[in-house]
């Protein structure tokens, strides 16, 4: 049902060493399984056999229009604009940042996503699919109102009770452990707020005292579910809050990037996009990934539409490499570009933002 070939699966497998040998055995396996029950299924409704030849025709029938007429407009203005092999990310993109804030946050990203798509060549591959992905999981970034939303859903309940085979006669308690630290308060604050809160001073002192320990939230229990029910509510004004505007200028900041680049070096603007995957995880991870991120973009800014799309893309999976930054630092060095880590300083001072740990945290 993926858009991957065979071999991208097994080239991958084989890249990761260890276990390779046993990993394909069971993707073989599985592949095989997957491909016997999928021709099963297609005899039985008298379709055409389903196997490697015919795989094409196997493809996900499209989405049945959504009943509310605003996102079926922003659909059906989506599968206008946009290329037909990005149209289906973009759709994922509009049902996420719709899911996340509102129906005029997911009107946002289509209008950041038109800003690529017109300074972007038509022959240009990949471009408008990447920015797509990428703004989609940056514009929908784990902050504690979402992290509460998803721990209080009907649909989370349903599969624990179902992971942990409640019977009728039990009881299920659910207990979260939560351990929000002060910088991710002071983002969910209105924005000023937030940062007189995170200035040093008495109120600072007493939420940090008040915070050292985490706490355990029966969320299972009425006043546990009412808490993180009242912090999900906090998404009417997460627009005014300080992570949202400091992820929106990130954001644009971006985007300017990959549209400056796209007019002129088009393969150089799809690296740049792609980059967007450093920007990940929560904590001290997320200030890790948002230094090198902020290292490549000093790279960028500096060497311009000279640089090689090959040299960013191998710049960035050395950041990908380790967690401590040992091989990007390496790589700049082997390329002489050592110079712009510390140009990066600038670029990833800004006070960190970091999301709170969630479960099953999403691609």
């Amino acid at each position: 049902a993926l858009p991957f070939a065979r071999d991208a699966y097994e080239e991958t497998i084989a890249a990761g060493g260890v276990g390779a040998s046993a990993s394909r055995r069971a993707f073989d396996a599985g592949f095989a399984s997957a491909l016997a029950g999928r021709t099963i299924d297609a005899a039985a409704r008298g379709e055409p056999r389903v196997g490697p030849a015919s795989s094409a025709a196997s493809a996900p029938a499209a989405a049945p229009s959504p009943g509310d007429p605003v996102v079926a407009a922003l659909v059906a203005q989506a599968r206008s604009t946009f290329p037909a092999e990005a149209q289906a990310i973009v759709v994922e993109g509009l049902r996420r940042t719709i899911d996340w804030q509102d129906r005029d946050y997911a009107a946002l990203y289509l209008d950041r996503l038109a800003r690529v798509q017109a300074a972007a060549p038509r022959a240009t591959p990949g471009l408008v699919t990447e920015t797509a992905r990428h703004l989609a999981l940056w514009m929908t970034y784990e902050d504690t109102v979402r992290v509460a939303a998803l721990k209080t859903r009907a649909t989370r309940f349903d599969r624990v009770r179902s992971e942990v085979r409640v019977g009728h006669e039990q009881t299920l308690a659910i207990d979260e452990y939560l351990h929000p630290r002060l910088q991710e308060i002071c983002d969910t604050l209105p924005a000023a707020l937030g940062r007189r809160l995170a200035r040093p001073g008495f109120a600072r002192r007493l939420v940090e005292r008040l915070t050292a320990r985490g706490r355990v939230v029966t969320t299972s229990s009425i006043s546990g579910f009412l808490l993180l029910r009242l912090v999900a509510g906090l998404r009417r004004i997460r627009r005014s809050s300080l992570r949202f505007e400091t992820e929106s200028r990130r954001i644009e900041a971006w985007l300017e990037r990959i549209v400056r680049l796209a007019a002129v070096e088009p393969a150089l603007a799809v690296e740049v996009a792609t980059c967007q995957r450093l920007v990940k995880g929560y904590g001290d991870t997320h200030e890790r990934g948002w230094a090198s991120f902020g290292a490549l973009m000093a790279v960028v800014d500096r060497v311009g539409a000279g640089l090689a799309p090959a040299m960013l893309a191998g710049l960035r999976e050395a950041a990908l490499a380790d967690e401590n930054g040992a091989a990007l630092r390496a790589a700049l060095a082997r390329h002489g570009l050592s110079g712009d880590a510390k140009a990066t300083a600038a670029a990833a001072s800004a006070p960190s933002v970091a999301a709170p740990v969630i479960e099953g945290a999403m691609p």
